[in-house]
Parts: C-alpha cells; sequence; structure tokens
C-alpha cells in the first residue's frame, strides 16, 4: 500500500472520530439543556391535555373531564419526571362538580403510547373533595360513579334483612368488576381529601378529612385500602377500611372499622328501635366474606375501655370489654366469642353457640331458640339480693331461649365453685314486669346434685 494512501485513511479516520465526538458533545449538550430545563421548573404539556382528558373520560364511561394545566415535572424526592395536572374537575352529565382535586399525578400507559394511544395507568388526586351518597331507592354514588339499587325482583318479597345486605353485596362486586375506571386503570390514588358521606335512609351526614384512598389493580385482583378523621354526628374518630376482590372468582373480603364510635349514636343501632343510650365509646370492625354465591361469613367485634349503657331509662356499667360475634351463614350458625366481659351484672369470659342461626331472623317469636354456653371463668354480682356475689368456673349450658314466655329451659347446666361439681337442669325466666324495683328481676327453676366437699 502506497503512503499517500495510508495518509487518506488516517485523515479520513481522523474528521469521522472527530464527527462523531462532535455529534456526542452535541448530543450530550442538548440532552443536558432538556434535563436543565425540566429540573429548573415545569414544562408545558398543554398539547397533550385534550388527550389526556379523552382518556379520563373514557375510564369514566363517558362523563366529562376537564384540566387547568397540564406539566411534565421533575421529582426529585422521588428521582423521576411526572405529568401533573392542576385543577381537576370530574364533572356529571349536567356539568355539574362530582369531585374535585387540586392536583393530579398522573402515568400513562406505555404500550398504548408506542400504539399512538393515550390510556391512564396510574391516576393520584391530591387535596380535593368527592361525595358519596346513598339515596332513599338504595343507590349508591362516589363521585358520579353510581351503582344501581338492588330491585325487588332480585329477590322475593320475604327476604330477611341478611338477604337484603347479600344481593346488595353482590350487586356492589358486579359493578365493581363492570366497571371501565376500575377495569382500564392500574391504581387510583386519594391524599388529603375531603370526603362527604350522605346516607339518605339512615339520615346521616358525616365529613371525613385528611382522606386517603388507594386501588389497586394487579393480576385480576383489586385491593383497596382507606382511612380517614370523621365528624358529624354519631360518627366516629376515625374510620378505614381494606379490602380484596378477586375479579376471577369474585371473592370478596375485607374489613371496615369504626375507631372510637359512640355506640349509642351508631345509625345502624336506630334501626333496630331499642331505647339503647348511655356514654360509651368503643372500636367497632365489620369483616366480611362474599363471594360469588353470596355472603360466607361475617364477624362483628367491639372493644372498648369502658363507660355506661343506658337501657330502658335504666344504666349500665361497662368495663374493659371485648367481644366478637361470627356468623357463618353456610353452616347456620352464630358463635359470640366474649374473649373479655364486664357488663352489668356479668364480668369473666364465655362463648355463646346459636346452632339454628335462621330461627332467629325467620321467626323469632314462634319457636324457642337452641343455644350452647361455655365459660371458664364467670362472675354474676347481684348484689343486694345475694350477700356476696356468684363466681363459677367451668360453666356448661345447653338450652333453649324462649322469647314468647321470656325464658331458658334448660336440660344441662354444669358449673364448678369451690371444689363442688353441680349438675342441674331446669329454667331461668325473667320476672313480671311489674316488679318491685326492691326485687329479683329473674327466677329460677332448677333440680341438681352435686359432686365434692360442700
Amino acid at each position: 500500500m502506497k503512503a499517500s494512501q495510508v495518509a487518506v485513511r488516517q485523515k479520513t479516520g481522523i474528521i469521522l472520530l472527530e464527527v462523531l465526538t462532535g455529534a456526542v458533545l452535541l448530543a450530550g449538550m442538548i440532552f443536558g439543556l432538556v434535563a436543565w430545563r425540566l429540573v429548573s421548573g415545569p414544562t408545558d404539556l398543554d398539547f397533550l391535555k385534550q388527550d389526556v382528558e379523552e382518556a379520563l373520560v373514557e375510564a369514566r364511561d363517558g362523563r366529562p373531564v376537564s384540566i387547568g394545566t397540564l406539566t411534565l415535572q421533575w421529582i426529585g424526592a422521588e428521582s423521576k419526571f411526572q405529568i401533573i395536572a392542576n385543577d381537576v374537575n370530574f364533572l356529571d352529565s349536567e356539568g355539574k362538580s362530582d369531585a374535585a382535586a387540586e392536583r393530579a399525578l398522573i402515568d400513562l400507559n406505555a404500550v398504548s403510547l408506542l400504539k399512538g394511544k393515550v390510556r391512564l395507568a396510574r391516576l393520584d388526586l391530591e387535596n380535593g373533595e368527592i361525595t358519596i351518597r346513598r339515596n332513599t331507592e338504595g343507590a349508591i354514588t362516589v363521585g358520579g360513579e353510581t351503582i344501581p339499587p338492588v330491585y325487588p325482583l332480585q329477590f322475593h318479597e320475604a327476604s330477611t334483612p341478611i338477604q337484603y345486605v347479600e344481593q346488595s353485596l353482590l350487586n356492589i362486586i358486579d359493578n365493581i368488576v363492570q366497571s371501565p375506571f376500575l377495569r382500564d386503570v392500574e391504581s387510583v390514588g386519594l391524599t388529603d381529601f375531603t370526603v362527604m358521606l350522605v346516607d339518605e335512609p339512615l339520615d346521616v351526614t358525616w365529613v371525613v378529612e385528611n382522606a386517603s384512598l388507594e386501588i389497586s389493580h394487579r393480576n385480576e385482583e383489586i385491593t383497596i385500602s382507606a382511612e380517614g378523621l370523621a365528624s358529624g354526628q354519631g360518627a366516629p374518630d376515625r374510620g378505614e377500611l381494606d379490602a380484596v376482590l378477586d375479579l376471577e372468582s369474585r371473592h370478596f373480603t375485607g374489613a371496615i372499622s369504626f375507631l372510637r364510635q359512640p355506640i349509642p349514636d351508631f345509625p345502624l343501632l336506630a334501626l333496630t328501635g331499642l331505647p339503647v343510650g348511655g356514654d360509651l365509646d368503643a372500636d367497632l370492625t365489620f369483616q366480611f366474606d362474599v363471594n360469588a354465591y353470596g355472603i360466607q361469613q361475617v364477624v362483628t367485634s367491639l372493644r372498648s375501655e369502658g363507660g355506661v349503657v343506658r337501657f330502658k331509662e335504666k344504666d349500665y356499667a361497662v368495663g374493659e370489654t371485648d367481644i366478637s360475634v361470627i356468623y357463618n351463614l353456610p353452616e347456620n350458625k352464630v358463635e359470640v366469642d366474649a374473649r373479655q366481659v364486664d357488663v352489668g351484672p356479668v364480668t369473666g369470659a364465655f362463648v355463646l353457640l346459636v346452632p339454628d342461626a335462621n330461627s332467629w331472623v325467620e321467626a323469632p317469636m314462634f319457636s324457642a331458640h337452641d343455644i350452647e354456653l361455655t365459660a371458664p371463668d364467670i362472675t354474676l354480682d347481684f348484689t343486694p339480693f345475694f350477700l356476696t356475689p356468684w363466681n363459677a368456673q367451668n360453666v356448661r349450658l345447653k338450652g333453649q331461649v324462649d322469647l314468647v314466655n321470656k325464658s331458658i329451659p334448660f336440660s344441662d347446666l354444669t358449673a364448678t365453685r369451690t371444689s363442688v361439681e353441680v349438675f342441674s337442669k331446669g329454667e331461668i325466666y325473667l320476672a313480671p314486669d311489674n316488679h318491685g324495683s326492691t326485687e329479683l328481676p329473674f327466677g329460677v327453676r332448677l333440680s341438681a346434685t352435686a359432686k365434692g366437699a360442700i
């Protein structure tokens, strides 16, 4: 190879290297300028605003959405760029606001963007307001999303309250599964929201401040978590919700908690019509397990540090108490697990089993209801009618509750008291309504045998 050819090739290589180096430096400068511009402040994305609004409208099944401004910002705490919408309003068909947020953090679906379509992947709303309302017909509206009521055609006229609740829960599950918003968006979050809870049938209006909500859709499973500080007539100090829905099997489990709930003012208690009053706060939790066929189990738990309950104008002291009521619908039984109870004359722990729960729901006054009770240690204080409280261990009772005759006939009552085991059968009955205030409010008829040193 000639020397002149080698020189030309070397010169060409040097030129290419210089061009490549210049291109890299230019690209670096451009990238640096873009990064500096993004980090130094929000970058306007108004050209994309209409597409994002249309994606939100599609997710809301056609109901309009308006965005004030749309920008791209650098979030230093998370070391990432974020699309942020300001002044977001979710409107109804008449243009009135269903919900609003000062700011929304938006993630777009990358696969859809490659196809030239804007679709939401995540939506986080901050500092906003939303109303959740149940109207007199039973329809539930959440920020414009309406869950229609359960109509009489969905259950026969003789349905029990439990069957109505069951159909209502199945109706809610069906609407969640079919919701385009929850189907298309991977996750939705609310932070620092004010939520207005309105239940027209129960005449309840609660305001929940500093409310947060996280709804996540992953692998055919929707998880829901919410909490907030509540105020209003009969409201708890704080409310919490955690739930999981399997979209394929429609298995729905969760828990709703009312922390420091004033029990006498609890709205559902008003439905019973019982004359209950007093001053008693408790942590009240409802756990549920529902599948495609209906409710499997409901657990109601109450924990209280004590207070006073007034019933029929008489006050009853309540000490530290921890009770759960477990209703197993497939097995048709109710279990009352009183791990710790201090209510009126009763102190201790016991488990009460109702083997036929339907008889209480369907015909409470037409038949006696079987019960079984076990108590490792229990004290009954009926002083001054008796000189000292009664204390017994290893109590076992099998009997019935007869609401018509206001009595509890029992075929087997066994208890241990100071090393003496007592076996008995008989009946416990309430005194007539006109009994005197100085008279014992109940009576006992029994025959018994004892085993041990008396």
